[in-house]
């Protein structure tokens, strides 16, 4: 959005903010700080150069170029490098938290994994100390028809 407009947007939401739930969404992250206009996405025209080195200037929403300075500024070659390296470093940090998670996660299951085999080793001995029962066999004997002894 550009800044010109932006303090209108604004005023729109604070005044329809408890009217739908977008605007209370809205409303509820400008009160927490969350939602903030920074002067990066204020300036909609970006520095670039141009095959023979020369410095034009591209509109990162219309898709214009000028070779004159824009007058609402624009974000030099510098600010977009330092940009995308801050935007490399969240994301090698969120890269991060990620390994560490399925680290943890795969510690867990070889330790569960360890686990389920301790209990198949002390099953196995169990199975070997087992005595075996002193129930003597069954004796059979001639069955004796009724009334006759």
């Amino acid at each position: 959005m550009e800044a010109p407009l932006w303090p209108l947007y604004r005023k729109d939401v604070e005044s329809n903010a408890n009217i739908d739930l977008t605007s209370i969404a809205i409303s509820k992250k400008i009160e927490e700080g969350n939602l903030t206009l920074s002067e990066e996405t204020k300036k909609v025209w970006h520095e670039a150069k141009s095959d023979d080195g020369g410095i034009y200037y591209w509109n990162i929403i219309t898709n214009d170029t000028s070779w004159t300075v824009p007058e609402g500024g624009y974000l030099s070659l510098k600010e977009q490098r330092e940009d995308k390296d801050k935007e490399t470093a969240k994301q090698l940090k969120e890269l991060d938290k990620v390994k560490r998670k399925e680290g943890l996660l795969r510690m867990q299951m070889q330790k569960q994994e360890d686990e389920e085999e301790r209990a198949r080793l002390v099953r196995e001995k169990l199975k070997e100390r087992r005595v075996a029962d002193d129930i003597p066999e069954p004796v059979y004997g001639p069955i004796l028809e009724p009334g006759k002894k």
